[in-house]
């Protein structure tokens, strides 16, 4: 699979918010996947039920660097009422490079080499004040780590100037 460009539209999503310490994330994120994948139900005007977004910024206001913010949600036509525990992110138009990973998840890192070493490659520059969305269908078992069924559409956003 190759890398390609993609222009996305505007994206209106609802899900959980994860703010964990980088050291609790591996338990943190699949059980909070677990989660979403259960409570999609609560969450008016879905778009694709088969479709989670799991997104996290590229850099933190935070002034804590040992803290992960990830959010795993659903897209919506529109934002109706917000279950109790979630929250709603409008991500703008964005320019993305994108990469279907597909394999283990174990080895899902190597779709970020693949996709920042293109950035770099091309001349493009991460645009670090955007969302990076890891875009997981209904053949995406994260709980599971060995499976080579895995299918993981990784999208790493970059500055529209190139």
């Amino acid at each position: 699979m190759k890398c390609k460009i993609i222009v996305e539209k505007e994206l209106k999503l609802v899900g959980v918010e994860i703010i964990c310490p980088f050291t609790s994330m591996e338990v943190e994120i699949p059980d909070a996947w677990k989660s979403m994948k259960i409570r999609k139900n609560e969450v008016s005007d879905r778009r694709n039920d088969d479709i989670l977004y799991g997104m996290y910024p590229q850099s933190s206001d935070s002034p804590d660097t040992n803290k992960c913010y990830y959010y795993i949600c659903v897209e919506v036509n529109s934002v109706q009422n917000i279950p109790p525990e979630m929250i709603q992110i409008t991500i703008p138009p964005q320019r993305y490079v994108s990469y279907n990973y597909r394999g283990p998840i174990k080895n899902f890192n190597s779709a970020y080499e693949r996709v920042n070493s293109f950035i770099e490659t091309q001349g493009f520059e991460h645009n670090l004040k955007a969302f990076v969305l890891e875009i997981k269908g209904p053949a995406a078992n994260l709980l599971d780590k060995e499976t080579a069924d895995n299918e993981i559409e990784l999208r790493i956003p970059i500055l529209a100037s190139n």
